[in-house]
């Protein structure tokens, strides 16, 4: 295990016990900027793992209702006002050298913008 798996480890127990990973209360000298930096570049890592296990992966779950839903890449692209090549990006598969990965906030930019859309395909149930 290499020091940063094992220090995200660490993080996430002392989180787990204390409810805090302490970052923002370390006295000056005990940590340096830089050190602060990447132990919050390691939490965040932690973070966005957590949120992909519990919500699920933001890509696939655009894929999944741009086909459930018959909406193409441009068609989600109009109604986020969005360039057509970021939207065609998050589509793509996550081994293709262009795949952009979503971050919740733009998982909740295109589900807010494609509800309009989608809403009457529910009602229709």
């Amino acid at each position: 295990m290499g020091y940063r798996r094992l220090i995200a480890k660490y993080m996430q127990h002392v989180s787990n016990r204390s409810g805090s990973v302490w970052l923002g209360d370390a006295a000056q000298g005990e940590l340096s900027p830089r050190g602060i930096n990447e132990l919050r570049s390691i939490w965040l890592t932690i973070e966005r793992e957590v949120e992909i296990d519990t919500q699920g992966d933001f890509n696939a779950r655009t894929l999944a209702l741009c086909n459930q839903h018959g909406l193409a890449g441009a068609d989600v692209a109009r109604h986020l006002g969005w360039r057509a090549r970021v939207v065609e990006e998050w589509l793509l598969p996550p081994q293709h050298p262009q795949h952009r990965v979503m971050t919740k906030r733009d998982f909740e930019h295109f589900y807010l913008s494609i509800l309009s859309v989608i809403q009457p395909n529910f009602e229709d149930r």
